[in-house]
């Protein structure tokens, strides 16, 4: 377990045992945010962090709202993008499976060959 876990671990074992009535202050929140934030960002599934902390997802989906409201929207993290649509194919088949796979760009031979390696 690392340093920021088991601090985590042990101030919401403080509190008592896990269930509806555990209420968690704003310091352990904004704790709990961080400590999400960071295994997010590290690819960790929601469902995995709350496990480690043992606590709920929607205790974690509430903090995470509730410290958003304080992240700096000027953040060098976030950059500008712009948006441009892509160009269509103009030409050839289309073909949509019956679970909504589409292809398109590819002639009637490829389309073939795609459809016999895939079988």
């Amino acid at each position: 377990m690392t340093t920021s876990l088991t601090r985590i671990r042990s101030k919401l074992d403080a509190l008592g045992p896990r269930g509806p009535t555990r209420r968690y202050g704003e310091a352990i929140r904004r704790e709990l945010a961080r400590y999400a934030r960071a295994r997010r960002d590290a690819g960790v599934p929601l469902r995995e962090i709350a496990d480690e902390l043992d606590v709920s997802t929607n205790a974690l989906h509430r903090a995470l709202a509730e410290d958003a409201d304080t992240i700096d929207v000027e953040s060098p993290a976030l950059r500008e993008i712009q948006v441009v649509e892509d160009d269509p194919v103009t030409s050839g088949p289309v073909v949509v499976g019956p679970r909504g796979v589409r292809v398109e760009g590819l002639d009637v031979r490829a389309i073939a060959a795609l459809f016999r390696a895939l079988a």
